[in-house]
Parts: structure tokens; C-alpha cells; sequence
């Protein structure tokens, strides 16, 4: 899975919750505008919570057992030797191009974390 699939499925659903959660709280006045709120009336909203932690929960799980992998291992170091490679040709001295793909650091280490 894509670093901006993982965050679009951590981050929307956490974001609408959120948004959910501050509508329902807010003052209501009389309008006929549409607001979160009024589309989903009685929703329980901690237990909208609760699905959307247990899924990013599931997602995180599924990334994991993805990196741990020793193919995933494969393509990064496949990865990050190409990338030295390509440095080279550009003209980068070894130690340049060193420096570069280890400031780089690894692609899934840019995943979204969960927590500290």
C-alpha cells in the first residue's frame, strides 16, 4: 500500500470524526443550511470513533506485515542501491552520493505513524 493511501485512510476518517464530533457540539441555530450534523442526526459519534480507530488500527497492522516482509526488504535495497547508482551517473563523487541516500533515509520509514 502507497504512503498516500495509508494517510488518506488514516487521516479522512479521523478528520471527518473530528469535524462530526465539533459540529454536533457547536451552538445550533435555526437555518436551513445542510451541516454534518443535520445530515447524520442521532449518529453515536464515539462509536463512529471507535470503527475508525479499529480500521487505522487494521491498516497499520496490514502495512506492517507488509514491510516485514524480506521481498519488501528486497525492493528497498534494490531501491536505494539504483538511487546511489543514478547519483554516480549524475556526477555526485561516492561520498555525495552517499550522504544523499542516507539523508534520504528509507521511502517507508515517511510512513504516518499512530501515536508517540
Amino acid at each position: 500500500m502507497s504512503n498516500f493511501k495509508t494517510i488518506v485512510l488514516l487521516v479522512v476518517p479521523v478528520a471527518l470524526a473530528t469535524g462530526i464530533a465539533i459540529a454536533q457540539n457547536a451552538p445550533q441555530e435555526k437555518t436551513d443550511q445542510i451541516t454534518p450534523a443535520s445530515l447524520l442526526g442521532s449518529m453515536d459519534v464515539g462509536s463512529m470513533y471507535d470503527q475508525l480507530t479499529d480500521a487505522a488500527l487494521r491498516v497499520t497492522d496490514r502495512y506492517l506485515d507488509h514491510i516485514s516482509k524480506p521481498e519488501t526488504a528486497t525492493k528497498l535495497a534494490k531501491f536505494q542501491k539504483n538511487y546511489y547508482d543514478a547519483l554516480l551517473e549524475q556526477g555526485f563523487n561516492q561520498d555525495q552520493a552517499f550522504t544523499l541516500v542516507r539523508e534520504a533515509g528509507s521511502p517507508l520509514a515517511q510512513a504516518p505513524r499512530i501515536g508517540k
